[in-house]
């Protein structure tokens, strides 16, 4: 009987660890997926931002303790922006940051602590959109070559 009565109180607490491991692990799931949901759902749209990439690399190469950021004041003058391309490309889009957290409680079996989990996303916002006119011109040689094969068949 002793036995039984030490065996069943072990097995309640391991029981308890065995829920607040896995009521840790959930609520550290669910608010990674939560922010990772939350993150793309803001991203997925264009935000805009002003900063120029080319040049935080150049403030943010001391930070690696390499030797400084090559020269591309000269670059400018082929041009265009960054690097002569005369485009956006090196322009900063925004980069949204979604932190979410969640509350997790352990059985009060093993303390009832409660934690705090917290999920944190930051990542690139989509490009704008360009004016592209490709399908559009796909369509006139679409046009052209049907109306060019009915007539080449009628002939």
């Amino acid at each position: 009987m002793t036995e039984s009565a030490i065996i069943a109180a072990f097995m309640v607490i391991q029981f308890a660890c065995l829920w607040a491991a896995v009521t840790f692990q959930k609520a550290k799931i669910g608010v990674m997926d939560e922010a990772r949901v939350a993150a793309w759902a803001t991203a997925i749209q264009y935000c805009s931002g002003s900063g120029d990439i080319s040049g935080d690399i150049g403030q943010n190469v001391g930070d690696s303790g390499s030797g400084a950021a090559p020269d591309i004041s000269g670059a400018q003058e082929q041009g265009g922006s960054s690097f002569g391309l005369g485009n956006d490309v090196f322009k900063d889009s925004g980069y949204p940051t979604v932190t979410k957290t969640r509350d997790a409680k352990f059985p009060n079996v093993i303390g009832g602590n409660s934690y705090t989990m917290v999920g944190k996303m930051h990542m690139r916002c989509n490009e704008p959109k360009k004016n592209d006119n490709g399908k559009k011109y796909f369509l006139i040689a679409l046009g052209a070559g049907a109306i060019g094969a009915l007539i080449a068949s009628l002939i």
